[in-house]
């Protein structure tokens, strides 16, 4: 089966992208564009169902104003 969780930790990942959004006044979909991602794929990280890959939690780091550490599992550390 299909392991949907990389290193990323899905639930730190969905609260700041969730901040993030709200803070931003953004919507899921702009974020998305944005970010050239799907918008099913914003879906899943910010309802912490998948988390990005290893490339994608470093952009994602980025945008977030975050430490790509602080969105890794701590197993993964």
């Amino acid at each position: 089966m299909w392991n949907s969780f990389g290193p990323g930790d899905p639930d730190t990942i969905a609260a700041l992208l969730r901040n993030y959004l709200t803070d931003n006044n953004l919507t899921r979909s702009g974020f998305a564009e944005h970010m050239g991602w799907s918008n099913s794929s914003v879906n899943y990280y910010a309802k912490g169902e998948r988390t990005p890959s290893p490339r994608r939690l470093i952009k994602l780091a980025r945008v977030l104003g975050v430490e790509v550490r602080e969105l890794i599992r701590e197993e993964f550390r």
